[in-house]
């Protein structure tokens, strides 16, 4: 440790160029402004102090502007004047003390030296010396420099630096072991929190922190324009928009890779890692297209089977494609390992071309044939789990730890019986209904509510001029009638809650079932399009052999990708709905669990009442307005009620001139004389109670209206499932097994095949979703009738 040094270690390109981008040679500059040089050097330390707590902060440097030894001579003026000297006279002698006079000539030959005479280096390192200096007066009286100046040594500033016209403080900071956008976050933070500045005072970060943000928006045009250009090539060396697609998928994966390599070596982020993933983009591609051209090179040469064609081709072009990947990545091995000059860049950017190659090499090798037979040929899922499929998947069963690594999950098997049940037992919607029943049955206790008692006691000359005592002590209480509103409107309230809980149940069960109808419907779309899917699987087969063989024309061909495509965006589409559904109703159960519906098909569910017994009586919500109704009437009840007198009773007993046992009871009776402010509460009870009496009578209409539209509805759909179950369904099995027969044996194209395909499926999706409509309509009824 040395007194005053302070140390900072960078390395020497690096320091350099913070060197010329800030006039700072760490990583970070904090840069203080203001005018008071003293004040910034203070708050200067005060942040430096701050911010060498914070995680990452190696060197904290504050620039050294004040401490600088100064000799500074203050003239005594009346004193000059009073020994008629002057002020020039005095700066030659200090003058001449310090830097020397030339007193004469010195001849060396034809050289010539100016003879210099000062005081010695010992006398002019002593302040007593520069004081004793001797001085003449006008009038040769020799007088001490002491007697006319007052000379100290002081210290004044070191330097002044200035940016745009203002003064300003630098704090060096060399980050270590984080990335500097994070660093400056928190350190903003910090002196935000911590940290206070003068008016007039401000704060600027510089140093890395500047290139880092100007790189960023360089490289927001750069890297986009990079991938596009890549993308432009790959499609002029295929002519193909899809295998250029399938190679460019290359660089997520390359990018993974980086980023795992730096978080391994714990290296922060920085501009040349930027640079090392632009250039990771260029060779990430290398492989996909050794190995792309190579399948499309057998192709040509008539290997028509897709499998064997990536087995094949996958096998053959290992060894290239290792090479490549190791050539590129053992030669960017020097500079991940070096530790020279300029190793601060080279790290980064090796590191990253090292770490995504290698997660690049694994894309080409095992996913990248995987994309190739999806891509070529459309998502086929029963084609994806052959045997040979199998072998391809393996790798990346292993790698995604889903091969025997984990357990299976086996989702949990329900019913709509079943869903029904889990729902009222843990939905929580429900528990707070049942909560309510209870607090209201709590209130209950509040119907017969007596004031305090009151207790009165009076000490003092009360009759006389004796000391006497008077005690006294007293209950109110309202008219009985009122209580007995009171006790009404609280039973009310209770059956309010009782209604509101019903009604919460009923709607409970309604949605629950009507979610899980719409679920099943998806579960149901989903087979179906798997058993489509797989006789187009089996026919694309067919029609490639016979495109092959040119039995079949190219328009054909595309019609067959196309409907294969149509295919997988139905079932993309429908499998979306079924995790929202399936989510959505498993927040109905209160349940985390995976669940799967035990029903094999879809059936009617069961309308228990016919259209001409409907009890509107047992609508829940007709129920609940109507018990809300009836709170209201107890309402205005118990508000009239506050006209009726209150009375009160009590015993008091007082001492009357030392004379003890005065015995008494007190009788009182209030009677409220201002009505005016009840009766406006009254009034307003009354309104309220005619507002739910409307509401309840236009409920009860529209619930007529609505139950009638839905037995129409109803009505509808059993015609439509009628139609579809007794003719349609075996019309389409028959036009789907007739047509495949016809197809093979040649009798019919592909088109025509396609056609009466298509037709099918969506007979049979058309099915579906009416048997779905018609049970969403039967589920309403039951509600409406109050069924649940």
């Amino acid at each position: 440790v040395l007194p005053g040094v302070s140390f900072e270690f960078t390395q020497p390109i690096q320091l350099r160029f913070n060197e010329l981008m800030t006039g700072v040679k760490s990583d970070v500059a904090v840069k203080i402004y203001g005018d008071d040089l003293d004040l910034l050097y203070k708050k200067a330390n005060e942040a430096a102090s701050i911010i060498k707590e914070i995680e990452g902060a190696g060197d904290v440097r504050v620039e050294q502007i004040v401490g600088l030894p100064q000799l500074v001579v203050k003239f005594k003026r009346e004193k000059i004047a009073q020994y008629g000297l002057n002020i020039e006279e005095l700066n030659r002698v200090i003058r001449t003390a310090f830097a020397g006079e030339s007193a004469g000539t010195v001849f060396e030959g034809e050289k010539r030296f100016d003879l210099v005479v000062r005081l010695c280096e010992e006398c002019r390192n002593k302040l007593q010396s520069i004081r004793n200096l001797r001085v003449s007066t006008p009038s040769e009286e020799l007088i001490v420099l002491n007697q006319v100046a007052d000379i100290d040594i002081r210290e004044g500033p070191m330097q002044i630096s200035r940016d745009n016209t203002s003064r300003r403080i630098t704090i060096g900071i060399n980050v270590r072991d984080r990335d500097v956008e994070s660093f400056i976050a928190e350190v903003n933070q910090m002196l935000d929190t911590h940290f206070d500045l003068p008016a007039g005072y401000y704060t600027t970060y510089g140093g890395q922190f500047e290139n880092l943000q100007a790189a960023r928006r360089s490289s927001s045009i750069a890297v986009p324009i990079a991938l596009i250009v890549i993308l432009i090539l790959l499609y002029f060396a295929f002519y193909s928009l899809k295998h250029a697609l399938m190679i460019f998928t290359a660089i997520p994966m390359a990018v993974v890779g980086g980023i795992w390599a730096l978080l391994i070596r714990g290296m922060p982020f920085s501009i040349s890692a930027g640079v090392g993933f632009i250039a990771l983009f260029g060779v990430a591609v290398l492989n996909g297209i050794v190995l792309i051209s190579y399948y499309n090179e057998l192709k040509r040469e008539g290997m028509t089977d897709i499998l064997e064609r990536v087995l094949v081709g996958t096998r053959t072009r290992l060894r290239p494609v290792l090479m490549t990947a190791s050539v590129a990545a053992l030669g960017f091995v020097p500079m991940a390992l070096s530790t020279a000059a300029g190793a601060e860049v080279q790290k980064p950017l090796a590191t990253v071309v090292i770490g995504g190659i290698i997660t690049a090499t694994f894309l080409t090798l095992v996913v990248l044939p995987l994309i190739y037979v999806m891509f070529d040929e459309g998502f086929k899922p029963g084609k994806l789990i052959s045997k040979k499929m199998g072998i391809l998947l393996f790798p990346l069963m292993l790698i995604s730890g889903t091969a025997g690594a984990q357990e299976m999950v086996v989702p949990q098997k329900i019913d709509i019986d079943a869903a029904v049940v889990m729902a009222l037992e843990n939905n929580f919607q429900l528990e707070n209904a049942r909560l309510d029943i209870e607090k209201a049955h709590k209130l209950k206790k509040t119907s017969f509510n007596l004031p305090p008692p009151e207790l009165y006691l009076e000490l003092g000359q009360i009759n006389s001029t004796l000391h006497d005592r008077y005690l006294s002590i007293s209950q109110s209480f309202s008219f009985p009638t009122v209580y007995t509103s009171s006790g009404k409107l609280n039973r009310a309230m209770v059956d309010l809650e009782n209604m509101k809980y019903s009604m919460t149940r009923s709607e409970l069960v309604a949605s629950v079932m009507s979610m899980y109808s719409a679920w099943l419907l998806y579960h149901e779309q989903i087979k179906l399009i798997y058993m489509i899917d797989s006789i187009y699987l089996d026919f694309l087969s067919s029609a490639e052999l016979k495109y092959a063989t040119g039995d079949i024309n190219n328009l054909e061909m595309v019609m067959a990708e196309t409907k294969a495509a149509a295919i997988m965006n139905t079932y993309q589409s429908i499998y979306t709905e079924l995790l929202i559904t399936e989510n959505d109703l498993k927040t109905l159960l209160n349940n985390s669990e995976d669940l799967e519906p035990s029903e094999n098909t879809m059936i009617r569910i069961e309308l228990n009442f016919g259209e001409d017994s409907i009890p509107l009586n047992n609508n829940p919500y007709i129920a609940y307005i109507r018990q809300y109704t009836e709170l209201q009437n107890a309402v205005v009840k118990k508000e009239g009620m506050h006209h009726l007198p209150e009375f009160s009773i009590g015993y008091f007993n007082q001492s009357i001139d030392k004379v003890k046992g005065f015995d008494g009871i007190q009788i009182g009776m209030n009677f409220p004389l201002w009505f005016w402010s009840q009766s406006g509460k009254v009034q307003a009870a009354r309104i309220e109670r005619d507002k739910a009496q409307n509401q309840l009578d236009s409920e009860i209409k529209r619930s007529e209206l609505e139950i009638a539209n839905q037995f129409k509805q109803l009505e509808k759909y059993t015609f439509i499932l009628d139609y579809y179950e007794k003719k349609a369904l075996k019309q389409a099995n028959l036009i789907l097994d007739h047509s495949l027969k016809s197809f093979l044996s040649g009798n019919i194209s592909y088109i025509e095949y396609a056609t009466a395909s298509s037709d099918a499926f969506d007979i049979k999706m058309e099915y579906l979703d009416a048997m779905n409509n018609y049970n969403q309509t039967v589920i309403r009824i039951n509600y409406l009738i109050g069924n649940y």
